[in-house]
């Protein structure tokens, strides 16, 4: 097993917590296990391919039916999943002081694997020979799905410039919409 790599196993007593910082226009992903403490640097582009792709894949994942004695079986859907994952315990905002987060060597994220099924979600970040795998229920994986979408509408990653008129990225768009129509 290499030096960082982190087991599932160990994954009882974890908490995530993902901060932007607008120096380096990265989100900063801090994973506490035990008595390891793991910090990792994700550009814009990077998070933003990630929730897309995970969104993407939370959807081609059929759901499957809720069953209760004497009822037919009841269709579920990934909104009402999302939701009720959030309701108690989803993702909290938590403000640190300057002295209370701790300085952890950030190491930038090169390859993330994502591995989504009916029951849990696998979460892999690696960074040249450094690893750290998350096992996450469909619950946990809403929820860390959702830090990462309010941490990028925090940063205002999904806000479009505006340019002028005659800047080509107007006509591109016009072409897009011509094709669309």
């Amino acid at each position: 097993m290499k030096k960082n790599q982190t087991e599932s196993s160990e994954l009882q007593r974890q908490s995530i917590d993902i901060s932007y910082h607008s120096s380096e226009d990265r989100l900063n992903l801090r994973i506490r296990q035990k008595n390891k403490k793991m910090s990792w640097w994700l550009t814009r582009r990077l998070t933003v391919t990630l929730v897309q792709h995970w969104i993407k894949k939370l959807e081609e994942i059929g759901l499957p039916q809720v069953a209760i004695s004497n009822m037919s079986p009841i269709d579920r859907n990934l909104h009402q999943e999302h939701l009720l994952s959030l309701e108690f315990d989803g993702p909290k905002q938590k403000i640190y002081s300057s002295n209370q987060v701790e300085a952890i060597q950030a190491e930038l994220i090169t390859e993330i694997t994502l591995v989504i099924s009916k029951i849990d979600c696998q979460f892999t970040v690696k960074h040249l020979e450094n690893e750290c795998k998350l096992l996450l229920t469909r619950k946990e994986a809403h929820a860390l799905l959702e830090m990462f979408a309010l941490k990028s509408i925090e940063a205002g990653w999904l806000k479009l410039p505006k340019w002028p008129e005659w800047l080509g990225i107007n006509q591109i768009l016009k072409d897009d919409q011509a094709t669309s129509d």
